[in-house]
């Protein structure tokens, strides 16, 4: 038995968008918005511990079998679950892209993968998969005047999914987070994305509803240990 030492980490979900006739959102995406943020919040749970264990921060509890009394009061901390988890980081490198049925290497899908700068930013969401049990990442419009998408890594203590197990596909995605007192929420959907804020004294607003013809969801999740039961 365990306890963390900590979880006083904000709940993404507390900044969950209130349902309001001022919002340019329909009653669906709100249903949407109010699913994927509880489920934000159950899940980062276990997502804090597993993170505690990571960081070397977790205190076990003294089971009373083989130390003394006098030693009881002693923080106890085990630090292998990083040791096991930073060499498989490591090793989680891409040399280039082969698409099946193709003779070379995808030059374009490399371009893609430089301009993102995705040799220090990949590893980063493996190691959250790895440790955290999911990783994400998100692909974005280019910048004006710029070629290449923006792909980024996004943490999973901001972002939930619905996932599709016949198509393998994420369906809808809701992303909460807070940047120097300014809270953000964006609700993804195959066929738009929404963006709102707020502040600390002022209500929600959209900032943006990007209408698009994607067929799908710019989100790729990458599990750790997927299994046909869960």
């Amino acid at each position: 038995m365990t306890q963390p030492t900590s979880l006083l980490m904000p709940i993404p979900g507390a900044f969950l968008p209130p349902a309001s006739p001022q919002l340019d959102i329909s009653a669906d995406e709100q249903n949407l918005i109010a699913m994927l943020a509880a489920k934000l919040t159950v899940l980062s749970t276990d997502m804090r511990i597993s993170q505690l264990y990571y960081d070397g921060l977790q205190r076990l509890t003294n089971l009373g079998i083989s130390v003394p009394p006098s030693l009881a009061g002693i923080r106890t901390v085990v630090d292998w679950p990083r040791i096991c988890v930073d060499p498989l980081v490591e090793r989680a490198e891409i040399d280039g892209f082969w698409i099946p049925g193709e003779n070379a290497l995808m030059t374009e899908l490399d371009e893609i993968f430089g301009a993102n700068d995705m040799q220090a930013e990949f590893p980063l969401a493996v190691q959250d998969s790895l440790t955290l049990g999911r990783g994400y990442m998100i692909v974005g419009a280019p910048d004006y005047g710029e070629d290449s998408p923006i792909v980024t890594v996004e943490s999973p203590f901001n972002l939930s999914c619905n996932w599709d197990p016949r198509t393998r596909r994420v369906t809808a995605a809701y992303q909460s987070y807070e940047v120097e007192g300014v809270f953000r929420a964006v609700l993804y959907l195959p066929d738009v994305t929404v963006s709102m804020s707020r502040d600390q004294f002022s209500a929600w607003t959209v900032d943006d509803r990007d209408e698009h013809n994607f067929g799908e969801v710019p989100v790729v999740r990458m599990p750790n240990r997927s299994r046909t039961a869960d």
